[in-house]
């Protein structure tokens, strides 16, 4: 071989290897395994001038793990390590929804991204804190999302409408992923996901932070997996058989609002005979231009398009069989109605997410040390759902909170310092010791109506 054509063919082979590695990487990049994660580090600011610095990645999963060769996805993830070494297990945050991301907290420097970030920031106090999205709906892999046509405003909404509008739903979500696998969109496949990314980053045990949705996440987490989380703490309740609110149990909520609204002065002129929960019941005065507007807002879907993880996980964990004829009997039903499931539960079929039976939803011991805490104040996920877990739970301990609403954790926390310092020191140690039993958000001002008091006849 020549100089010339020895140099030639060493360049080809060059070429030909350059080539061969950057189909390797390109393959490894656009074909990445299950259960792989990629992270990269950045550092953003605080609302307080601090420099924060963090990890970010990706945790590539089976987008069904029941079935094979399917496609892989992307959930996105961040970590903060502790402020400083404390042995403890890291504390997985896991967001509400379904539909929630906390990543904004370490993306956005708008309010609401720092505000996030100090949320989760205080966490580090008691060790390392992994935030994680949920399936479906995150930056770093899909977002599920579909609009949905206006509701007509000329005529009164039926339950047999709303069924149709999510029947529709569904049928135009699986023609508009095709080539998804919609059905590993479930809470099962959310928990798998918890324990893939804590193998990955090397973690034997953790604990669990969850807000609403959130703590639904984490119930199912424990479920599955209940020898690998350490500790949980867990607010405005929602178990694996409590996706759907029992009316009566709302209305309950309500009555202990108007309780306390009824004692401010300001309300009293209004309020008819046998108060507020009697208007409830009879209304008479008429006035229901905010209603109107309320609700005209909602047909013309003012809140954006759907995101279609929550349809379908909330169709595919259902209710178990006696829930479910609790909330098809319950007796405050009259007054709430059925709106809060009846279009889910009655297209469940339609959805492609699988039904997950009694055996996964219903309660079972768990002697997992778990801090729930709960608002009397809940009208999403009313305080009953903590009460009626807690048995199940006999290394549990639960903060009743008065006039704590859904998202009652952080007001709590941020009034009550020495509380925060108990908290995370379970959050350390696992040990309740110290935690109160009961607590309260300050008095809240009620706004009074926009219109003048009835004239009342003299007696």
């Amino acid at each position: 071989m020549t100089m010339t054509s020895w140099a030639t063919g060493w360049k080809a082979a060059f070429v030909l290897a350059c080539t061969a590695a950057i189909g390797w990487s390109q393959a490894a990049v656009a074909a990445p395994k299950a259960g792989e994660i990629v992270m990269e580090r950045g550092v953003t600011t605080t609302g307080d001038g601090r420099s924060i610095a963090y990890e970010i990645g990706t945790l590539y999963a089976p987008e069904n793990r029941a079935a094979s060769g399917g496609r892989i996805i992307g959930v996105g993830f961040a970590r903060l390590k502790a402020a400083h070494p404390t042995g403890a297990p890291p504390i997985f945050i896991l967001p509400g929804g379904p539909g929630r991301s906390y990543l904004n907290a370490f993306t956005d420097t708008d309010e609401a991204g720092r505000s996030r970030l100090a949320e989760v920031l205080a966490y580090t106090e008691a060790a390392d804190v992994v935030v994680v999205d949920q399936r479906g709906w995150s930056r770093r892999g899909d977002v599920l999302e579909l609009s949905a046509p206006d509701q007509p405003l000329d005529r009164p909404r039926t339950l047999a409408a709303d069924a149709a509008d999510m029947n529709a739903l569904a049928r135009a979500a699986v023609a508009a992923n095709s080539g998804k696998d919609l059905a590993g969109y479930t809470i099962v496949q959310c928990a798998e996901d918890v324990n893939d990314l804590r193998r990955a980053l090397g973690y034997e045990r953790i604990a669990l932070s969850g807000q609403s949705f959130g703590s639904q996440w984490s119930f199912a987490v424990m479920r599955l997996h209940p020898d690998v989380v350490a500790r949980a703490v867990l607010s405005g309740g929602e178990p694996l058989d409590d996706a759907f609110d029992m009316p009566s149990q709302i209305l309950a909520s309500l009555q202990r609002v108007a309780f306390e609204a009824e004692q401010d002065p300001g309300l009293k002129p209004y309020l008819p005979a046998g108060g507020l929960m009697g208007a409830v019941r009879t209304v008479h005065s008429g006035r229901y231009d905010d209603w109107a507007r309320e609700t005209i807002e909602r047909r013309r879907n003012a809140e954006g398009a759907v995101r279609l993880i929550e349809p379908l996980i909330d169709s595919s964990l259902g209710v178990s069989a006696a829930r479910g004829h609790r909330l098809r009997t319950d007796p405050a039903a009259d007054i709430l109605g059925f709106w809060d499931f009846d279009a889910v539960t009655a297209t469940a079929a339609d959805w492609p997410t699988p039904d997950l039976d009694d055996a996964f939803r219903l309660p079972v011991v768990n002697p997992t040390p778990v801090v729930f805490i709960h608002g009397d104040w809940d009208i999403s996920t009313p305080i009953d759902n903590t009460l009626g877990v807690l048995p199940y739970f006999p290394n549990g301990h639960a903060i009743l909170v008065h006039r704590g609403t859904h998202h009652t954790r952080e007001p709590l926390l941020a009034g009550q310092p020495e509380l925060r310092t108990r908290l995370m020191a379970f959050l350390r140690t696992g040990d309740a010791a110290g935690l109160p039993v009961e607590a309260a958000l300050p008095a809240q001002a009620f706004t009074r109506p926009s219109f003048p008091p009835p004239t009342r006849s003299s007696p």
